[in-house]
């Protein structure tokens, strides 16, 4: 049988440069141009929290939960909704699946929009946090035709119908009479480091993980990354860990010692960048290194290590990476730097696109990008670059 995964990850600010990388492997790759040029790119407003594309649209949502939808043609901008912005638990999200798009916003609720109008068609509800937390903005992901949303526990929905399923909150599970009457699923739905039966919410194993980083489900493996077996600070320790997903036992383990960021998985391999400049590719069936390649040539990482370090700040306040961008068709992965250092009360931002071969790690090109090129402090700004 063929297993489905679905998992729950952690809120993220989006690089939007780098993001926008994800709609020209979806859509400007038909123009079919050898020359790295701009599609075309729009000014924001506030900070960009989440991008997604679909039915030939990019939609944007900012820090302060304005969703945004433009063409993905030339980027014309199509509608505008503004929801109910949050003080706490990351920035909004906006998701689109099966054809309709959903967004989240304080209070831990969900809304599925209309994709041609961006009008509510349907409200979700996570567990409400305390009231000193109210304002918390959900966590959330669209599969398997259900809608798992986490505030102060997790609450999973039929997305189309708005049925809620079962309730977790406060170590007290509630299941509906529907979830009862489900088929088991074989989809593999990690919270933590518990794997939960997704339509009951019942704990099938749990495997005791420092780390708030959510993992990465492929195929029949989870994989957690910058685990560390004792928590400590600063933390010492930095472990890629691969786990069987049926039973949670673990089948390979490697301490990189340096934090590596935002995993990605293509093709039997396991890609991310680490703080070393090293960007690695790891089979996944034993954890080898089938190939690394630094990538911090322009001395990216080491300048915002050194900044932070400076300023007395925890790497967590340090961008460094952007999640890796995959083309399994063309056998490329790009890789995203990313630096943002205070000088003088003026934001000196710097930063680089590497695109490699994903066989063996071979570097295609590399664009460097500035201020002139990215987000700035009042705004930020979407671009498209081309390869």
């Amino acid at each position: 049988m063929k297993r489905s995964i679905i998992t729950l990850s952690a809120v993220a600010s989006i690089f939007v440069v780098a993001a926008a990388l994800f709609l020209y492997l979806q859509v400007a790759y038909q123009a079919g141009s050898d020359a790295r040029s701009l599609v075309w790119q729009t000014a924001i407003p506030h900070f960009a929290t989440s991008l997604a594309a679909g039915d030939g649209k990019v939609f944007v949502d900012n820090s302060y939960a304005d969703v945004a939808c433009f063409r993905g043609s030339d980027g014309v901008n199509l509608w505008n909704t503004s929801l109910s912005y949050a003080n706490y638990g990351g920035g909004p999200q906006v998701k689109f699946y099966g054809g309709k798009i959903f967004a989240s916003q304080e209070e831990g609720i969900v809304y599925r929009l209309n994709i041609y109008t961006g009008a509510k068609e349907m409200r979700y509800q996570a567990p409400p946090a305390d009231i000193n937390n109210y304002k918390r903005t959900a966590n959330f992901f669209v599969a398997d035709g259900k809608l798992f949303a986490s505030n102060a526990g997790t609450a999973v929905f039929d997305a189309a119908s708005g049925i809620q399923l079962w309730k977790h909150a406060y170590y007290e599970t509630n299941v509906s009479q529907t979830a009862k009457e489900l088929s088991p699923s074989s989809y593999v739905y990690m919270v933590g480091g518990e794997r939960l039966n997704p339509n009951t919410g019942e704990t099938i194993w749990f495997f005791p993980s420092a780390t708030n980083l959510q993992p990465i489900v492929y195929q029949d493996k989870v994989i957690f990354w910058n685990y560390a077996s004792n928590y400590s600070y600063p933390q010492d320790e930095y472990v890629v860990v691969c786990l069987n997903a049926e039973n949670g036992k673990q089948i390979w383990r490697v301490d990189f010692g340096k934090p590596v960021f935002q995993p990605v998985t293509a093709e039997g391999i396991l890609m991310f960048c680490a703080q070393d400049g090293y960007f690695y590719a790891l089979n996944l069936v034993d954890g080898s290194i089938k190939w690394k390649t630094y990538v911090d040539t322009g001395g990216v990482i080491t300048k915002q290590a050194d900044y932070l370090q400076r300023e007395g700040l925890s790497s967590s306040f340090g961008h460094f990476s952007v999640d890796p961008l995959v083309d399994v068709v063309n056998q490329k992965v790009y890789c995203t730097l990313w630096s943002s250092i205070e000088e003088n009360r003026s934001l000196i931002n710097q930063g680089e696109i590497v695109c490699l071969n994903t066989n063996n790690g071979y570097t295609q090109w590399i664009t460097q990008l500035s201020n002139s090129t990215i987000t700035s402090i009042k705004g930020s700004a979407m671009a498209l670059v081309k390869q």
